[in-house]
């Protein structure tokens, strides 16, 4: 009773205080969903083994945001995702105690003629993004709805059509109190210049460096650094209808505990054409391609698998999701991945989105060390999505992925068939 006067009490001093206009232009908003999967042989590509599960879990998004001055205003996300559906009641405490403020921070706006600065915990990117992104993890590609952070420093200065935009930020700290084997952290650092020349083409440079002193091999040393580089370029654009895009990232940077170079890349290339319209409702088609280094000889002085700083791509529901072979996605390196798409609004239902993709996968190196790794192909994949839209805030999502894998990769996964993994997933989200 005493937890639900105080929470009444701050409630109240918070409309006070916003009504008093030291919550100067006070506005809130959020996301509620709820993500339910069903998985059927995942872990072993056997049908026999009825190995099968599901689960149902909730995101709660709530944002506040306020402005302190003039030129300065306030963020804050608070988060509660840890349920899963089955698990019981919570308590009053245990509530408290799992919400999290995954965004907290100042936005100062025209310092030093810089357009916005954001110094606190914050999100930083775009989802989906190849080299580095910072956020709530989206539906249907993380099955844990899943939200991180990044503590920093990040500006964005644009004129006219240049934009450039600085990160400079701490994904971990350990602390600087108690033994020195405690000095520990891992920094986070970049760089973007975009230019929008026209239409027709938008190119954007940048470079981003972790530099992980945390992880670093026992005994290797306090503070021993270990950093990845990505420097890239990326453009894209649109000529009569058709879109079409181009990535292409490099590693550089150095482990230094293992004196092993980064030398790794990754390549994505895409093209679109929306709106095409069939008399009875309008057709949209894609096709992407992307190709991340591997490494066949992990006995040398160089890392040529392509790492990123924190990708956030995700190719298909299964495999970029789910994970094959019961091991979930960490990334791209040593794949290439071949991606065609069609969605269809039909004009009696403009509310109504239906979606196909299919995927393949395949390595780029087949070896390791030299030796064979017994596959060539690992396999290929198809998502069939629909998507009920029934205003702005309110919409309702459904898929069946089927994720069948090559015969050798799954022998060489110690599976004795290759029979398809599949997945059958409905999503509700309320915007407010």
């Amino acid at each position: 009773m005493k937890k639900v006067l105080a929470i009444t009490a701050v409630l109240a001093l918070l409309t006070s205080v916003a009504s008093a206009e030291l919550l100067k232009n006070f506005k809130y908003d959020g996301s509620l969903e709820v993500h339910s999967v069903s998985v059927n042989n995942g872990t072993n590509y056997n049908s026999d083994a009825e190995d099968a599960y599901a689960q149902t879990l909730t995101r709660l998004m709530i944002g506040m945001n306020f402005d302190l001055t003039d030129d300065v205003n306030a963020q804050v996300t608070a988060i509660k995702n840890d349920r899963m559906h089955g698990t019981g009641a919570q308590t009053m405490n245990g509530v408290q105690n799992l919400i999290t403020f995954q965004e907290a921070y100042l936005n100062l706006k025209n310092v030093f003629g810089i357009n916005s600065q954001k110094i606190g915990r914050q999100f930083y990117g775009n989802p989906g993004d190849l080299v580095i992104y910072y956020g709530p993890l989206g539906w249907p590609y993380n099955l844990a709805l899943t939200v991180n952070a990044l503590d920093a420093w990040s500006a964005v200065y644009s004129k006219d059509k240049l934009t450039v935009t600085a990160l400079c930020g701490k994904q971990k700290e350990t602390g600087d109190t108690g033994t020195p084997s405690a000095k520990r952290d891992i920094n986070v650092n970049g760089l973007t210049v975009g230019y929008d020349f026209s239409t027709y083409l938008n190119p954007t440079v940048y470079f981003y460096q972790k530099n992980d002193r945390d992880t670093v091999p026992v005994g290797a040393g306090v503070g021993v650094s270990n950093k990845v580089n990505v420097m890239g370029i990326k453009a894209n654009g649109k000529y009569q209808g058709i879109g079409y895009g181009f990535e292409y990232a490099q590693n550089s940077g150095k482990n230094y505990s293992t004196s092993i170079d980064y030398k790794g890349y990754a390549m994505i290339l895409n093209a679109n054409y929306n709106d095409l319209d069939a008399g009875f409702g309008k057709f949209s088609f894609m096709g992407e391609y992307y190709l991340a280094s591997g490494d066949d000889d992990a006995t040398d002085s160089d890392n040529n698998v392509f790492t990123a700083i924190n990708t956030d791509l995700r190719p298909g529901v299964i495999f970029g999701g789910l994970g094959i072979n019961g091991a979930p996605a960490t990334g791209i390196g040593n794949l290439t991945v071949g991606i065609l798409g069609v969605n269809f609004t039909p004009e009696a239902m403009d509310k109504l989105n239906l979606a196909l993709n299919y995927f393949t996968y395949a390595p780029v190196e087949d070896k390791v060390n030299g030796t064979s790794i017994g596959y060539d192909a690992i396999g290929n994949e198809m998502d069939f999505m629909a998507t009920w839209n029934h205003s702005e805030n309110v919409s309702v999502k459904g898929y069946y992925a089927m994720f069948s894998p090559d015969s050798k990769f799954a022998t060489n996964a110690g599976a004795t068939k290759d029979d398809a993994t599949t997945m059958l997933g409905l999503n509700f989200n309320v915007k407010f």
